[in-house]
This record gives C-alpha cells, sequence and structure tokens, in this order.
C-alpha cells in the first residue's frame, strides 16, 4: 500500500480537485492491486520518478487501455516497464531524456521534388500515449502530417515492436497527404513511416513488428467506444506493408521491405524508382547515423 500512498502524493495535490483524483487512484488501484503495485514501484525506483512532475498521469497508465483493448492491467504493466527499460538500453542518454520529456528529436531531414521539406521526428505526445509509448511523426514544411506510435516490449528474450496506431493530424486533410506523395514521388507517407520503423526496428535488433487489427484498438474499449472514432483504415494498411493475421488477432509485418529491382520496372517508371529509392536510402542512413550513438549507461534503476 505504501506504492500506491506514494503515486497519489506525487500524482495529485491536495486540492479538492486533487483529493478527487486521488480518490478516483486508490480505487483504480485496488481494483488491479498486482499490476498497480509493480507498476508504482517500478517508476519510483528508476528515474521515471523525475519525471512524474511534469508529467502525473505516467502513473495513471496502467489503468488505461494500452496498445490493445483486449490486454489486462498486468500485461499493460509488463508492456510498460519493458517499453521504458528497452529505452534506456537501447536510446542513448540525451535522447531518452529528450523522448521524456516529449520533446521532439528530428531522425531524418528528407527534399522533396519541388524543394519540400520532410522531418521525420520521433517524440511521445498525451493524446497518442495510450496507443503506445512513443511516436513517429512525419511533418511537411513544418506542418505535422502522419503519427505512427508504438511500443518496444521484450517478450521470452526478444524485442518486440507494437504498433497501436497512426493517426492524422487534424489540421491537415487528403489535399497534404496527396501534395506529400507527389512531393515524394509517389511514397504514400504511411508507408514512408512503416519503412522508418522497420529501420528502427533494425537498428535495436528488433525480432517483429506487431501491429494492431482495427478491431482491437483501444478506441474500441467499451469506455472510448461512444468518444472516440477511428477514420484509418488499420486492417488494409498493414496488409499493404506485407503483414499477415497472427495468433494474437493482429498484424505482424516483414522486417524488411522487400524490394524489386529496377530492371524489373517497366522502362518509362524506373526513373521514378530511382528517386524514391534514394529518399528510402537517405532516410534510412540519417536515422540509422541518429540512432547509432552509445546507448544509455547503465539501468533505468535508480542507484540505490
Amino acid at each position: 500500500m505504501s506504492h500506491i500512498a506514494w503515486a497519489c502524493s506525487r500524482a495529485f495535490p491536495l486540492t479538492p480537485v486533487g483529493v478527487v483524483k486521488r480518490t478516483r487512484l486508490v480505487i483504480r488501484s485496488l481494483m488491479s492491486l498486482k499490476a498497480s503495485v509493480l507498476w508504482f514501484e517500478y517508476v519510483r525506483q528508476s528515474q521515471l520518478r523525475n519525471y512524474i512532475s511534469c508529467e502525473p498521469n505516467l502513473l495513471e497508465a496502467v489503468h488505461r487501455p494500452f496498445f490493445d483493448h483486449r490486454i489486462c492491467a498486468l500485461e499493460r504493466s509488463h508492456f510498460l516497464r519493458s517499453h521504458f527499460d528497452s529505452m534506456a538500453m537501447h536510446f542513448s542518454c540525451e535522447l531518452f531524456q529528450d523522448v521524456l520529456l516529449t520533446r521532439q528529436v528530428t531522425l531524418a531531414n528528407l527534399i522533396g521534388k519541388n524543394g519540400e521539406v520532410f522531418d521525420v521526428v520521433l517524440l511521445r505526445e498525451d493524446a497518442y500515449k495510450r496507443e503506445g509509448g512513443m511516436s513517429l511523426g512525419l511533418s511537411l514544411n513544418g506542418k505535422r502530417l502522419l503519427c505512427l506510435t508504438f511500443s518496444m516490449v521484450k517478450l521470452q528474450h526478444e524485442l518486440l515492436i507494437k504498433v497501436g496506431g497512426l493517426q492524422a493530424s487534424n489540421e491537415q486533410g487528403r489535399s497534404s497527404i496527396k501534395q506529400a506523395t507527389q512531393a515524394l514521388h509517389g511514397i504514400q507517407p504511411r508507408l514512408l513511416l512503416i519503412e522508418a520503423l522497420r529501420t528502427i526496428a533494425a537498428a535495436m535488433q528488433c525480432q517483429q513488428i506487431e501491429c494492431v487489427a482495427l478491431e482491437n484498438h483501444i478506441h474500441k474499449a467499451w469506455r472510448y467506444r461512444f468518444k472516440k472514432t477511428i477514420h484509418a483504415e488499420y486492417d488494409q494498411l498493414w496488409e499493404l506493408a506485407g503483414g499477415q493475421r497472427n495468433l494474437n488477432g493482429n498484424f505482424s509485418i516483414p522486417l524488411k521491405l522487400i524490394e524489386r529491382s529496377i530492371e524489373d520496372r517497366p522502362s518509362n517508371k524506373r526513373s521514378e524508382y530511382r528517386r524514391r529509392a534514394a529518399i528510402l536510402n537517405e532516410m534510412r542512413a540519417q536515422m540509422t547515423s541518429a540512432l547509432s550513438v552509445p546507448p544509455y549507461e547503465g539501468s533505468l534503476q535508480l542507484a540505490a
């Protein structure tokens, strides 16, 4: 119970509203006691405790749907702990801290057909934190187009990436996506982000990428059913990326893009495919360079 008391005191102040929130946190913690204690203990004994003041709702993450609405609180607790441990293990100290502090970290900068500027960034945003632990964002001339949200989870000694959602910015419509596709020589922005995710998977030596099926998305949970609407066609997108249904009812997509050789393309399209390949190779090279820095030294746990 000491971990629950600690979580309440750190998350919410002693104000009328804070007392209500503390009461709610206690009730939810008692309903999922083991998962809550494991998560609070982890946060309390790790460097995450230093970030609670700027992100108090991090403590409540174990009580909310995460990645797949079917998983229980105990699985959420494991996913959350595993994700932050994986970040600490594979990210540099600077990148780790920037992502935790919800700073936007640029991984690649690309130039489009007519001089358009595309940025591939790594970030954490409150709007997407139920879908995963962090997001890959794609911006066109400084305006966000899409965010692909995912987590890194270790299961049976294998590092997996679990994709919980792909969301378009509310400010950008179909016209912006069409403009971006043309500027990228025909590469769909959503497929570019999937290839960026594959680059991260390769850099982190992940063994699998699992993408949530539409029916299992967190917005299909009963608590969001009448509040949230999903516009993305998830299943079709994962299939377009080469995904197949797995035993979990989600989709597993290949770790590597299977590309046809230029010689197999129609002769009148080869120059366009060369330009597409050049953009993808440039993005991969920049991202690999940005991620191939010395990892965070030591574990996420605080020294005794």
